[in-house]
């Protein structure tokens, strides 16, 4: 009895599946055709092949003939598509992103060599062979696309006469992001003699430390009063933000952690100013409550007195928010003992 009669949706599946061979290529686990899950249905043949399951000789000499019944090889699957994407372009001239021949996306494939291209793991010859498709936009080489970034650093220190840092971009490259990648591999000693060579010609590549980078964002910050006036808190010169150095200058200076010179320089500037620590902040406003209390109700307490309520303000100072404040610290126990027996003293303090 032949197969059409003994098993006939076996052998439309097997029909099915030459009938994809000779017109797509190799199936694979997740090939539909014709609404069949072909690529499924010869992975469960295998399986029983393997198992010994399937002991019909008819049906094992059938799918012997299929070129999908023994896997190949990753280098001859990688030539297959490429084969196809060349015979797709002698029809349609260019490969799009999402085009597909059967369930084969050579689009999406296409992409994936690009991605592996810039990690550098494809092959001389795999390269080689995709630059002759015309869909095949990377016709550069690594070493060409580092050249390319090289020179736009080279080119932006020239021109615009500053140093490259993490955030710059210039010409739409995020050139300080490459260039910090570059210092990265040579901590990893996986940059090459050549590149390391270019590299230290730019004087962006020195990378300062310690004392060298304290006057470097001393000279910037001389550089921008010459230039602007005073640094603000968010002041931002040559891509350095030198108004967050400046604060982080002052909780040095605080801390006695700064050298003489140090201490003598940045008293030449005009925006420095020590500022106060928070715990003087509060014990200025609290004696601006005080004073407000005396001077409204005088040194004796007497039924008619004259709280501090939570609009007053006093010498420019919010007191009343700043009491409602004291208030709220108070109920979740982050005041000091020190401060609130202090804070008790004052006759608008009601909790």
């Amino acid at each position: 009895m032949s197969l059409n009669q003994s098993d006939p949706k076996w052998r439309r599946l097997y029909e099915l599946c030459a009938e994809y061979e000779q017109g797509y290529g190799i199936i694979y686990q997740q090939t539909k055709f014709e609404n069949e899950k072909i690529g499924q249905w010869l992975y469960d043949q295998k399986f029983e092949y393997q198992s010994k399951q399937l002991s019909d000789i008819q049906k094992i000499d059938l799918l012997k003939k299929l070129k999908s019944w023994i896997t190949p090889p990753k280098e001859d699957i990688w030539k297959m598509r490429y084969q196809i994407c060349l015979r797709y372009e002698e029809v349609y001239n260019v490969i799009k992103c999402n085009d597909k021949i059967g369930h084969f996306n050579i689009g999406a494939w296409l992409r994936d060599q690009a991605y592996k291209f810039r990690r550098g793991k494809l092959t001389r010859e795999q390269i080689k062979l995709l630059n002759s498709l015309r869909s095949w936009t990377l016709k550069r080489t690594l070493a060409d696309i580092w050249k390319e970034k090289y020179d736009l650093c080279v080119e932006y220190e020239n021109t615009e006469n500053k140093i490259v840092v993490i955030s710059t971009k210039f010409k739409g490259v995020n050139i300080g992001a490459w260039l910090s990648k570059q210092r990265y591999a040579f901590n990893r000693k996986t940059l090459s003699k050549y590149k390391l060579n270019l590299l230290k010609l730019l004087r962006s590549w020195i990378k300062r430390y310690g004392t060298e980078l304290w006057l470097y964002n001393y000279n910037l910050c001389l550089d921008y009063e010459d230039k602007f006036g005073c640094i603000s808190d968010d002041t931002i010169h040559l891509h350095v933000n030198i108004g967050s150095w400046l604060n982080k200058q002052r909780r040095f200076f605080r801390k006695s952690s700064l050298s003489l010179d140090q201490k003598k320089n940045l008293k030449m500037l005009r925006s420095w100013k020590i500022r106060r620590s928070n715990d003087e902040i509060w014990e200025e406003k609290f004696q601006i409550c005080k004073n407000y209390e005396i001077l409204y109700n005088g040194l004796s307490f007497s039924k008619s007195l004259s709280f501090i309520k939570r609009e007053t303000v006093f010498n420019q100072v919010a007191i009343g928010a700043w009491l409602m404040t004291q208030k709220l610290l108070y109920k979740n126990n982050l005041l000091t003992n020190d401060k609130c027996e202090k804070l008790k003293t004052l006759c608008s303090w009601q909790i």
